[in-house]
């Protein structure tokens, strides 16, 4: 006999987009490495691709960012600055996540 759910037990529910992150930084910065290490912990759970940019060697990018750093963005669209924090990275992660039925 089939079972009366429709979805299997075994069917993730929810269909998750790969991420990709952006940390501009540079060495000795004691807000980056927080940063580097909220990614590495979001990183399986949101199937994150992070991308580490050292803005050192670079004046446009020290122009831009060198009063900001820490500079988080995902997916090209939503930055974090300076003190970066879980729960505001968990709430731009999480609204993007699908459920399957519903992504065309």
């Amino acid at each position: 006999m089939g079972s009366l759910c429709p979805v299997p037990v075994t069917c993730n529910l929810m269909a998750t987009m790969t991420h990709t992150a952006v940390l501009y930084t540079r060495e000795g910065c004691c807000l980056c490495e927080h940063a580097r290490g909220i990614l590495h912990r979001l990183q399986a759970e949101f199937d994150l691709s992070i991308e580490e940019v050292d803005i050192t060697g670079d004046p446009v990018l020290q122009e831009k960012y060198g009063c900001t750093i820490p500079v988080v963005v995902i997916d090209g669209q939503h930055s974090f600055e300076s003190k970066i924090t879980e729960y505001y990275l968990r709430k731009v992660l999480v609204p993007r996540r699908r459920w399957p039925w519903l992504m065309r």
